[in-house]
């Protein structure tokens, strides 16, 4: 990627959504028994979605756990939460699921409870009561940046996918003030804000190879934050960071006046880049709305 444009947002839908409506690369009966199982694990995945979500609120269960003493549904809800079931949605009508008017309507009464829950500078908590859209207090007063992120990206997909809610999700994103949580003196986001203490996080999300990006994708669209910050996330750790156990190789590139160390960790003769945790899944997720690959083409 040469440089980041403001308001570039180049989302796209859910992952499942994309495999089935893309055509394959070949054709055969292979390939539609392929399609029809993508399909299957679809529509199982959106029945979760459909038995699980208030249908007052249009908040999605935290989790849902099967016991010997029967089903525990937990009735809390996270803004990635609400951003998963938001795309899920869309997915499950552009994949003929669920009808354009029951994506439209189930959508309907998930942003009314948005626009109604309780935020800080327009971001939301970590954590709210399904049934009547409260703060979840017992699990402390948290805004993670992480989270708020997704939903940004939830709330884009929907106003892309339905041109009737546009106007509600681009208002919640708009409102949804990214600014307090960036530490310009380090140019990356802090973790969170913990709104009882008072206090952001001592840590910083500072891989850029992780879920995070996502936030820091739509806060530079936005305007939240300025354009280096994407060039201030490390790729790898700091080379003089001499406590790793592998110092990363590479070089370092200039990009629009910042220098970026574009350096990676060999393992099994593999070259790579860590994400936050260590997993694939924060990795590769933001390539679920965010088409890097075109983008970095530009």
């Amino acid at each position: 990627m040469k440089k980041v444009k403001r308001f570039s947002f180049i989302l796209t839908f859910c992952l499942l959504a994309n495999l089935a409506l893309t055509p394959m690369a070949s054709a055969g009966d292979s390939n539609n028994g392929f399609r029809a199982e993508l399909k299957a694990i679809a529509y199982k995945t959106y029945t979760f979605f459909e038995d699980y979500t208030d249908q007052n609120t249009g908040l999605t269960y935290d989790e849902v756990r099967h016991t010997e003493n029967g089903i525990e549904e937990a009735k809390r809800t996270s803004p990635t939460n609400i951003a998963m079931y938001m795309m899920s949605t869309v997915s499950a009508q552009q994949l003929g699921i669920i009808s354009k008017k029951e994506a439209v309507q189930r959508l309907q009464t998930t942003i009314h409870s948005l626009e109604k829950l309780e935020k800080w500078n327009g971001l939301f908590y970590n954590w709210y009561n399904t049934d009547d859209g409260s703060v979840k207090k017992d699990w402390g007063q948290f805004i993670s940046q992480v989270d708020n992120g997704w939903l940004s990206a939830g709330l884009i997909v929907v106003g892309q996918a339905y041109e009737e809610l546009h106007g509600e999700t681009s208002k919640l994103v708009k409102n949804m003030n990214y600014t307090p949580l960036y530490d310009p003196e380090v140019g990356q986001f802090r973790g969170g804000y913990d709104v009882a203490k008072g206090a952001l996080t001592d840590h910083h999300y500072g891989m850029f190879y992780t879920e995070p990006r996502v936030g820091s994708y739509i806060a530079i669209g936005k305007g939240d934050v300025p354009q280096d910050h994407w060039w201030k996330m490390y790729r790898t750790l700091p080379q003089e960071w001499d406590w790793q156990a592998q110092i990363p190789q590479g070089k370092s590139v200039k990009y629009d006046g910042v220098d970026v160390f574009e350096g990676s960790y060999v393992y099994k003769d593999k070259k790579f880049v860590p994400s936050w945790g260590g997993s694939m899944f924060e990795a590769l997720m933001p390539g679920m709305v965010i088409k890097e690959k075109e983008t970095e083409q530009r």
